[in-house]
């Protein structure tokens, strides 16, 4: 099994995956010393290391007023720009949203798809009151502070819990 510099595409098997498998099994199996050589040569021998400054593209987010961003290592590594770059020394084994040469995540939007559509006038509070709004821009109402549809984007909550988390059938 080829390493990942050692190939030309992206979110292939490679080695470090295998051997991250291998470790995973072991550790399954309750062969914790063979798990931690395992770990231990994919750490050390590699090429690969946990992410300690910034690096790639900064992404500001959405609207720096509602949710200013700091630019860290953390944000940095989750960002789509950056996750399948050489300069991401953490990632063993990057799954593509598509073509590697194209790496974008747009059509997977994750606050889309996790965050949800709270500014429905159909979601209310038991008193009676919209959880959120959206207002317009141009609106006298508007404060940029509280535009969270902007910072995060409109959530439509494709991923959901289940009937028995949700409504506890079964409990």
């Amino acid at each position: 099994m080829p390493d990942q510099k050692n190939m030309n595409l992206i979110g292939m098997i490679n080695k470090g995956a295998c051997r991250m498998l291998l470790a995973k099994c072991y550790l399954a199996l309750g062969a914790y010393q063979k798990a931690k050589e395992q770990t231990d040569m994919l750490i050390d021998q590699s090429g690969y290391a946990l992410m300690t400054e910034s690096f790639g593209t900064f992404n500001d987010g959405g609207e720096a007023q509602t949710w200013p961003i700091t630019r860290n290592v953390i944000w940095d590594m989750h960002r789509p720009e950056n996750k399948l770059i050489p300069a991401n020394r953490e990632v063993i084994m990057g799954m593509p949203n598509r073509g590697a040469d194209a790496e974008s995540f747009v059509k997977m939007l994750t606050m889309r798809i996790l965050y949800p559509f709270v500014f429905d006038t159909r979601i209310q509070t038991t008193d009676g009151k919209q959880a959120l709004l959206n207002i317009k821009r141009n609106s006298g109402d508007y404060n940029a502070k509280y535009d969270y549809m902007r910072a995060f984007g409109r959530g439509i909550a494709t991923f959901r819990p289940t009937s028995f988390q949700s409504k506890g059938y079964g409990l």
